[in-house]
């Protein structure tokens, strides 16, 4: 997990967003839910929970979209992959994130 830790922190600083690593969330329902990061400044609410499988949130999607989280399942990458910083572009975009140019 090391790996995408570290590519989500190059993101995170290249794009101005927060990365808050092993991030727990309490569910309304007493439930709690344990992501590997939570991204925020991307465009949702609460920010983006990143996992690395879905069977940990797949049950409680609908809890987590309602207290205004989104989510969504990384791979870990090759030790030998190199970040791409137009593809973490595209899908911090993807997850609503607007460049300040684009608000002028």
């Amino acid at each position: 997990m090391k790996n995408l830790i570290d590519q989500l922190r190059k993101g995170c600083a290249l794009f101005g967003l927060k990365l808050e690593q092993n991030y727990c969330v309490n569910l309304p329902s007493g439930t709690k839910i344990v992501s590997i990061a939570r991204l925020t400044g991307s465009g949702l609410a609460d920010g983006m929970l990143v996992f690395t499988e879905d069977k940990s949130f797949w049950p409680f999607r609908k809890e987590l979209s309602n207290a205004g989280f989104g989510y969504t399942v990384l791979s870990e990458p090759e030790t030998s992959e190199i970040f791409d910083s137009e593809s973490f572009r595209e899908m911090i975009v993807d997850w609503g994130w607007i460049e300040a140019k684009d608000l002028n």
